[in-house]
């Protein structure tokens, strides 16, 4: 029998009440949180259900549009529970309260999709920093891989004249020399000093820490010393010891930490499970030292420049700062927050953003506040579940798909690196040939056409073969000259939006927000860092992710798997999407009914994002709508992709009657025939 309940209250229902469920499987969504949905809900508006609602006439003075939501509705039959979410009653009158069903699933992008990750609650707390030679993801939260980053103080501190080495444009020329007399010679000096100006913090952070986040004291740990020195400019930059200390958090303990704040369990955990994925951190630019100051007596305040003439010559100006002279400044690594690690980033896009770059998907148990952390690969894989006796009549086939599917990074274009150096060659991939291991093989090509473009392999580069100008100053007359070459120019780094059947009339793209960072063996980045000092103003970041490879060292890649899609032996598109984007690129829309006995629905739910077999062949399922009434199941509309068709084999018996005449139009085992007829069929 049909039952409705709110925090264990029975509702008093119409007898021929009816209600239509549909659920929905999360592996074929790359854009949203397939919340289930009941529809059609009509509550009679009878004096026990107005206890357990209120008054109907009372809704529109204290909801806004005549719509109230209640927690904890579950909707039953014959003691099972079918769905479970928030009732939302859209409209009432005096006879009853129009509603529907929104699932748990649901309820999770509705209340926590618009939050910031860094909001979670167990991100807030306080946290001691714990500095080891070595972090395991299995036991521990985060870990300090180093990150090169010569520009992480850059507009940060005061400036300082340094003398930095440059090339000298007069190497292996003539020049004229003098000493005791006018000599004439060739420069062998390749570089020369040139003063420039840079920034205090900038200098003390490559003279002790080489200009490497996380950098590592000789026993494997972190660099966080205690240190201090007077506040003036040239202090800092030769007394002060300046480390960057970037703790970087697991991304699976972030996962784990953003569900148990949400009140879910995990269960089945691919990304704990795998032994890349689980090395996976959340980049950031953040140093979680603190800044300590110190201020003397000296008494500083100045006035907004103004001037006062006739009546105002005896106005008192207005002040413009007050305030004492810093005359020491310390670091020190103590304590931190988790909220100042992350990027901004919403929930949503978080949690979509994973699935899109690592293909898995987040299935959450039907009722039940557990999900399941699912690799979209193993749908291939595992054993499929045979419902071929509950299905009524043949496949609705619909036309196959032939689309091209677009893996679309976002890069981070505060990044100098990614900002100077790279380029989108999506417009540029009918010009793509065979590509090449090293630079020098380029020379080798016959005739290459203009325009065309190679990869790289090691340095992971595109090249186009083109026409240029290169531009020089005279160093005689100072006046600037021009030379055409015909050559191979750089294009762009690596790290390209991937295809996957390229070229086809429709794409569809698959999105993350996620990117990463450069370096081959340990991550490089040009990106101004944060501090946590009101003084400089904020520099923003977005999400990126690097594989911890172990005693503090991390880059884009591992020895079996990289965050660029396109790695030829370890790319995401190879190890990660091999299966799924041929399915998802030509799949067809296929439909049918079934007649579920209560005990199959339940079990098909709770195993929706895995294949399913018919006489047909294999399919994967899309949604499912089940009409409940009073006391009976209506049938099961299934929408889905085949994985593979081949038309039902009908025998002799299925496909002749009493008359010998054929009713149907496909495919008939003729085994059995001499049964029928004294004759031998070919």
């Amino acid at each position: 029998m049909l039952a409705f309940y709110l925090n264990n209250k029975s509702f008093a229902v119409d007898e021929d009440n009816s209600v239509k469920l549909t659920w929905r499987n999360p592996a074929c969504n790359f854009d949203s949180f397939p919340g289930d949905v009941g529809l059609g809900i009509n509550i009679p508006a009878n004096d026990i259900n107005r206890t357990i609602l209120g008054n109907p006439e009372d809704f529109e003075r204290y909801a806004k549009e005549n719509t109230r939501e209640f927690e904890g509705f579950e909707i039953h039959f014959s003691g099972v529970l079918l769905m479970a979410g928030t009732l939302i009653i859209k409209t009432a009158d005096n006879e009853s309260y129009n509603c529907w069903l929104r699932s748990n699933t649901g309820n999770i992008g509705e209340e926590h999709r618009e939050k910031y990750i860094y909001d979670s609650i167990s991100f807030k707390q306080q946290k001691v920093f714990q500095n080891k030679s070595d972090y395991d993801p299995d036991v521990d939260e985060y870990a300090c891989p180093g990150v090169y980053n010569p520009d992480f103080f850059k507009e940060k501190g005061q400036k300082v004249p340094v003398i930095k080495m440059v090339e000298n444009p007069s190497y292996g020329k003539l020049i004229i020399e003098f000493k005791w007399s006018h000599i004439l010679k060739i420069d062998d000096r390749e570089y020369i000093p040139e003063t420039v100006e840079s920034e205090d913090l900038t200098e003390a952070f490559l003279r002790y820490s080489g200009w490497q986040v996380n950098a590592k004291n000789e026993d494997g740990t972190i660099k966080a010393p205690k240190t201090s020195s007077d506040a003036d400019a040239e202090s800092v930059k030769n007394d002060l010891d300046v480390s960057v200390v970037s703790p970087m958090l697991f991304l699976n303990y972030a996962i784990k930490t953003l569900f148990k704040d949400a009140k879910f369990g995990i269960k089945e955990n691919f990304i704990a499970d795998d032994p890349d994925l689980k090395r996976l951190v959340i980049y950031h630019n953040f140093d979680i030292n603190e800044i300590a100051t110190t201020a003397d007596r000296s008494f500083y305040k100045d006035f907004w420049d103004e001037t006062y003439e006739g009546i105002y010559e005896d106005h008192t100006p207005r002040a413009r700062s007050v305030g004492n002279r810093i005359n020491l400044v310390g670091r020190q690594v103590n304590t931190f927050y988790y909220k100042e690690l992350f990027p901004p980033i919403k929930l949503k896009e978080f949690i979509l953003s994973v699935q899109n770059l690592l293909n898995v998907f987040f299935h959450f148990q039907p009722n039940r506040r557990i999900v399941n952390i699912i690799d979209r690969e193993s749908v291939f894989t595992s054993a499929s579940i045979d419902i071929s006796k509950y299905l009524d009549g043949n496949w609705q086939l619909e036309d196959k798909k032939d689309s091209s599917l677009k893996f679309v990074y976002e890069h981070d274009g505060d990044d100098l690196i990614f900002n100077e150096q790279w380029a989108d060659l999506t417009d540029y991939r009918l010009n793509e040939k065979e590509p090449v291991d090293t630079w020098d093989e380029l020379e080798q090509i016959d005739n290459p056409e203009m325009d065309e473009i190679r990869f790289v392999r090691e340095t992971n580069t595109y090249v186009q073969y083109k026409l240029w100008l290169l531009e020089n100053t005279d160093e005689e007359t100072g006046e600037n000259t021009q030379e055409k070459y015909i050559g191979w120019r750089h294009l762009s780094i690596g790290f390209q939006h991937a295809f996957y059947n390229h070229g086809k009339d429709e794409t569809e793209e698959i999105k993350t927000e996620f990117s990463t960072l450069v370096g081959e063996e340990s991550a490089e980045t040009r990106q101004m860092g944060n501090m946590r000092s009101e003084q400089f103003e904020y520099s923003s970041f977005t999400p990126r992710l690097l594989f911890y490879n172990g005693n503090n060292t991390g880059a884009y890649q591992t020895s079996n798997l990289s965050l660029d899609f396109e790695q030829e032996t370890t790319g995401l598109l190879e190890k990660r999407w091999r299966y799924w984007s041929r399915f998802w690129a030509t799949r067809q829309p296929v439909s049918c009914k079934a007649h579920f006995p209560l005990g199959v629905l339940d079990h098909v739910l709770n195993n929706i994002y895995r294949k399913f077999k018919s006489r047909e062949g294999e399919f994967i399922i899309e949604e499912i709508t089940t009409e409940f009434g009073t006391n009976q199941i209506g049938a099961t509309e299934i929408k889905g992709y085949k994985m593979n068709y081949s038309p039902r084999v009908y025998s002799l018996e299925d496909a002749w009657d009493v008359n010998d005449v054929i009713w149907v139009d496909e495919t008939i085992d003729m085994t059995g025939a001499e049964r029928f007829f004294p004759l031998v069929i070919d």
